[in-house]
């Protein structure tokens, strides 16, 4: 495992509080953010193709936030410091948080839809391609 990668289920950090899920007849809350600035946003959509991976990179500043709204994911990691490699299969609800210097890679195992967002604007200078 590394320290620069966090996997949680949306509502179960006590020191998160304002996150929630709410699942009503008449639809779901996701409430992920209340507070800390946000500063970039992405909706992504994957489609469950091979080969379709999305990432392979790395952010030397960026702390990404995800969240997987519908769907399953697949998510291969490698800290780029400790050479410490993983995968991990990831479903709806789940929270992650992406550290600097983690390279990261994503594919989806049933098409599915994420939220990605970050303290900080999108820089393209900080995103570092690599083959994962």
């Amino acid at each position: 495992m590394t320290d620069r990668l966090r996997i949680w289920i949306n509502g179960e950090r006590p020191d998160l509080p304002w996150e929630r899920t709410i699942r009503e007849e008449r639809g779901e809350l996701h409430q992920l953010l209340s507070g800390p600035p946000c500063r970039h946003i992405n909706v992504l959509t994957l489609n469950a193709r091979d080969g379709a991976w999305r990432g392979r990179h790395l952010h030397r500043v960026k702390r990404e936030e995800v969240f997987i709204l519908s769907g399953r994911i697949e998510f291969i990691w490698c800290d780029i410091e400790t050479g410490a490699r993983g995968r991990e299969t990831l479903g709806p609800g789940t929270r992650m948080t992406i550290l600097p210097g983690l390279a990261h890679a994503l594919r989806a195992i049933e098409d599915a839809v994420m939220i990605e967002f970050a303290e900080t604007p999108y820089d393209p200078a900080d995103t570092f391609p690599i083959d994962l």
